[in-house]
């Protein structure tokens, strides 16, 4: 598939066709954010949940770096997993914030993000007979890994609480 064609004189440059910008602009209006007020029936309390759900997919464009996958003295697994043209990532994102205020003198925030990527659930592949590949006899995954890359999984990223007061 090919989405531009090189332009005369501008050496590396890539013209984008311009189906693949509006194509592209589409994909970007379709994400998922979703922003509303939670009414409590006291006019006091103000609260407000804000979520943004996304997913994002990638394949290897190129071949593996002969320099670096072939190369048994350094750690050579994030280069040789994939092979050309291989998806790699098929992930889906969550990130939600809770907002409270109390007449707009007191208040705390909340939010946090969760994900789940397939790609990572099929196990690591290192070159064979690399150290990697020796260290990694299973051919699965550390849990930093599984945890921050595969998930499913989830953290919070900010809580707090504030006070507005006259001084």
């Amino acid at each position: 598939m090919k989405f531009g064609k090189r332009e005369q004189g501008a050496p590396g440059a890539l013209r984008v066709a311009p189906v693949v910008v509006a194509l592209l602009g589409l994909l970007g209006c379709i994400g998922s954010a979703s922003a509303f007020n939670i009414e409590s029936g006291n006019p006091d309390i103000v609260m407000s949940l804000d979520n943004i759900i996304r997913y994002n997919t990638a394949w290897r464009a190129k071949a593996r770096d002969p320099g670096l996958a072939n190369n048994i003295g350094v750690q050579d697994e994030s280069d040789y997993l994939y092979d050309k043209n291989e998806m790699i990532t098929n992930r889906l994102d969550w990130f939600g914030e809770f907002d409270f205020k109390y007449q707009n003198r007191i208040g705390f925030r909340v939010s946090a993000q969760a994900w789940y990527d397939t790609k990572y659930g099929s196990g690591s592949k290192a070159m064979p007979g690399s150290p990697v590949a020796a260290q990694n006899i299973k051919g699965t995954f550390n849990d930093e890994t599984r945890r921050y890359y595969h998930g499913p999984s989830g953290e919070f990223v900010d809580e707090f609480a504030w006070i507005n007061q006259k001084v």
